[in-house]
């Protein structure tokens, strides 16, 4: 690395003394700022809106139907709603479960 020169210097601050603990923090919060500027660092950080999202896991399925996931793994079982399991997990494309949802609507009758 090669040292810097006044011009290169973004900040013409004072220099300041730091504890190691404090240097740290520094270093840390500017670690965490680039990388999720880059679409990385923490959860939530960069990822695709859920929207864009192409495959659900049971939870999120469930969340977006508003139902209980056990619900969920029900239908699947009764292979009423198709769901493909990726290693040990099970994920369910976002356009079956719109299409289930979507050929069970339920009536409102006049009474």
């Amino acid at each position: 690395m090669s040292p810097m020169n006044k011009d290169t210097m973004e900040d013409s601050t004072p220099a300041v003394t730091l504890s190691v603990g404090q240097l740290k923090a520094l270093i840390r919060e500017e670690v965490e700022k680039a990388l999720s500027q880059n679409g990385h660092g923490r959860v939530g950080a960069g990822r695709p809106s859920e929207a864009s999202r192409p495959y659900l896991t049971v939870k999120e399925a469930a969340d977006m139907a508003r139902l209980a996931p056990s619900a969920i793994r029900l239908f699947i079982r009764k292979r009423e709603l198709m769901a493909h399991k990726v290693g040990s997990r099970v994920i369910i494309k976002r356009t079956d479960l719109e299409a289930f949802l979507e050929k069970c609507p339920i009536g409102v009758l006049n009474g």
